[in-house]
């Protein structure tokens, strides 16, 4: 069997709201170990936004704080965050590009306790838009081909991202580092992630994000048709291409 893996959902904070949560900036001052414990959830209470011409959808709960929503679901995390006054009031506004309603129960938690506003907003085109609402909010940073390096501010609107793995290069200098937090976290345990996905949101020996949600994809073959044909299982994509066009 051929078996790629791949990941497929991963959360990442933007630099800039990070630096800003670390000075206790009331927009975006939400902590990153806040919002580790947001994106755990999304909350159902549906607005609109207009935003750089496309209508984003938002998600967003009722606020206020209560110490009774701390423990709802038997979680220790915020036994001592109750209305805490470092997150009452504090804004942080993620972008996704699908809905999960089994996230709904964290969030829900979460705001209620702390007092915090968190919202999420949908990219309107889904999948298909994400790369390229992700690329114009942070902006990007590579190397493009003779060596010179190619750089695009963001329009910074965001605080965090639900997106794949595969559009993080572009975008990581721009990300939060995150090994810090996840080295200063001690129920994050990053050594039970398997050693593909974190390979896949690291960068220069950085964490640029958390990966939350891991595909496997395995390719059965014929053995009998392979050996009656003189082939061999594919061992790169372009031998899975010129396989896959011989036997059609």
């Amino acid at each position: 069997r051929l078996a790629l893996s791949r990941v497929r959902l991963v959360a990442a904070v933007r630099m800039e709201a990070a630096q800003s949560a670390a000075q206790g900036g009331a927009r975006r001052g939400i902590s990153f170990a806040a919002f580790v414990a947001a994106i755990a959830a999304r909350p159902w209470a549906v607005i609109a936004q207009d935003c750089g011409g496309a209508a984003f959808e938002i998600d967003a709960l009722q606020h206020g704080c209560n110490c009774s929503a701390c423990n709802l679901y038997g979680s220790t995390y915020l036994s001592e965050k109750c209305c805490d006054p470092e997150l009452q009031g504090v804004w942080a506004t993620l972008l996704a590009f699908e809905k999960d309603p089994l996230w709904l129960p964290r969030l829900e938690e979460f705001t209620a306790c702390t007092g915090a506003r968190v919202v999420i907003a949908y990219n309107p085109e889904g999948e298909d838009g994400m790369e390229a609402s992700l690329r114009q909010d942070v902006g990007v940073n590579y190397v493009v081909k003779g060596g010179a390096t190619f750089v695009s501010e963001g329009a910074g609107i965001f605080d965090g991202y639900i997106v794949q793995a595969p559009w993080l290069p572009a975008v990581a200098p721009g990300l939060e580092n995150l090994s810090p937090w996840i080295a200063a976290t001690d129920s994050l345990q990053w050594l039970d992630i398997n050693a593909m996905s974190r390979q896949s949101v690291s960068f220069n020996n950085t964490v640029r994000a958390l990966p939350l949600d891991v595909d496997y994809i395995a390719i059965g073959w014929r053995q009998d048709i392979f050996d009656a044909h003189g082939k061999h299982p594919p061992e790169t994509l372009e031998e899975l291409a010129e396989l896959s066009e011989y036997f059609n």
